[in-house]
């Protein structure tokens, strides 16, 4: 069952325009490339996508809890269709370790910077990094505006990667 018709999907991007414009003209993109995106994922998030986006959240908050009280040290299940620690989330139904490599991406060719981003200075994350998936997913999920910017950079890298094909960069 989807949860945004087609026009409520519509009426939430022109809700969106100026936020959309200002990030795809930052980053060089037609703003209506990433409207099509985004239309197409707002129109298929499901009942499914909070419920996954609501085990991550426990499944962190579990090992803030199991880091922190050593009681439950011995407990730490670490198999099972609950220990899900990364979804993909907000409008552009983006995932951090692929928000991650968009980052990357786009940090390393000049696209963005990380400060622009709201990360810090010079920041880096690697995908391969619990703190740091945990950090970009809260803010995929927290934060519409790094949402859309991410899906932005993440169409670049798509792009990029599509046109360098076997070319991989070492990100």
């Amino acid at each position: 069952m989807k949860l945004y018709s087609p026009n409520r999907a519509e009426h939430i991007l022109r809700s969106l325009d100026s936020d959309i414009e200002g990030i795809c003209s930052m980053v060089n993109l037609p703003s209506a490339v990433l409207k099509a995106v985004l239309y197409k994922e707002i129109t298929d998030i499901d009942f499914f996508d909070p419920l996954a986006d609501a085990i991550v959240a426990f499944n962190w908050q579990r090992v803030y809890l199991l880091n922190h009280l050593p009681d439950l040290e011995g407990n730490q299940n670490k198999s099972g269709f609950f220990r899900k620690f990364d979804s993909s989330t907000g409008y552009g139904q983006i995932f951090a370790r692929t928000a991650i490599l968009a980052i990357r991406f786009a940090t390393t060719h000049g696209i963005i910077t990380t400060e622009t981003l709201g990360l810090g200075m010079g920041q880096t994350f690697s995908p391969d990094s619990p703190a740091d998936v945990f950090e970009i997913w809260k803010k995929l999920h927290r934060e519409r505006s790094f949402n859309l910017a991410c899906s932005s950079l993440n169409l670049l890298f798509a792009a990029w990667d599509r046109k360098n094909f076997g070319l991989r960069l070492a990100l």
